[in-house]
C-alpha cells in the first residue's frame, strides 16, 4: 500500500508542476529580479516599485505556499540594502518599512521559530531607524519572546539587546537602555575576535543617531 511518504511526494510533485506554468510566479520572480537589480545599482524608487508590483502578482497566486520563502528572503534583503543607506528620503523609508513588514509576513508563514524571530528583529532595526522607539522595543521585545519560548540564539539574543538599547535610548529612558547594554555586553564577551568586533561595531551604532 502507498504509504503517507508517497502521498507527500505526489503532492508536492502536483505542486511544483503547477507552479512550473504558473505565469503569476514568473511574474513575481521577474520583478523581484529587477528589484535586486535595482538595490546593485542603487535606484531606490525603482527598487520599491518593482517589489511592490512583485507583491501584488504575489497576492493573486492561488498557491500562496509556493512564493513565501521568495518573498521572505528578497523582502529580507532589499529591507537590510535600505536600513544600510546613509540617509533615507521619505518614499525610501515608507518602502523600506513595507518591504520589511512583507519579509515578516512571508516569514510568518514559511519559515521556523528562528526566521520568525529574526524578522521580528529587521522590525526592531527598520522602527528605530525611522525613530519610532516604542514600536521597535515592541519587536525586539517580540523576538525575545519568540526565543524564550522556542530555545536558545545567544547571537540573536544580544543584538536584539542592543536594539532594545537604541529603542530605550531614544525614549531617554537611561537606566533601561544602560540595562540592555549590559545583558548584551555580557552574552558577548565571551566571542571570538571577528564576531566580537561586529557586536562592537553595531553596538556603537546602536547609540548613534542617523536622519
Amino acid at each position: 500500500s502507498r504509504g503517507l511518504g508517497d502521498v507527500y511526494k505526489r503532492q508536492s510533485f502536483e505542486r511544483a508542476r503547477g507552479l512550473a506554468g504558473d505565469d503569476a510566479l514568473v511574474a513575481v520572480r521577474t520583478h523581484f529580479a529587477r528589484a535586486s537589480a535595482y538595490m546593485g545599482v542603487g535606484d531606490s524608487k525603482l527598487l520599491i516599485q518593482e517589489h511592490r508590483a512583485g507583491l501584488e502578482k504575489g497576492a493573486a497566486m492561488a498557491d500562496k505556499a509556493g512564493v513565501d520563502r521568495l518573498v521572505a528572503i528578497i523582502s529580507n534583503n532589499l529591507a537590510n540594502h535600505l536600513l544600510g543607506l546613509e540617509t533615507l528620503s521619505d518614499e525610501e523609508s515608507n518602502g523600506m518599512l513595507e518591504i520589511a513588514a512583507a519579509a515578516r509576513t512571508a516569514w510568518f508563514r514559511a519559515g521556523d521559530w528562528v526566521q520568525r524571530e529574526r524578522a521580528d528583529y529587521l522590525m526592531a532595526l527598520v522602527h528605530n531607524r525611522l525613530a519610532d522607539w516604542e514600536t521597535g522595543l515592541k519587536a525586539a521585545d517580540e523576538a525575545l519572546a519568540t526565543i524564550a519560548a522556542n530555545g536558545e540564539e545567544p547571537i540573536d539574543e544580544a543584538f536584539l539587546q542592543l536594539a532594545r538599547a537604541q529603542a530605550f535610548n531614544g525614549l531617554q529612558e537611561q537606566a533601561e537602555r544602560d540595562s540592555a547594554l549590559g545583558v548584551a555586553d555580557a552574552l558577548a564577551s565571551e566571542w571570538g575576535d571577528g564576531l566580537k568586533t561586529w557586536y562592537e561595531e553595531q553596538r556603537a551604532k546602536s547609540l548613534a543617531t542617523r536622519s
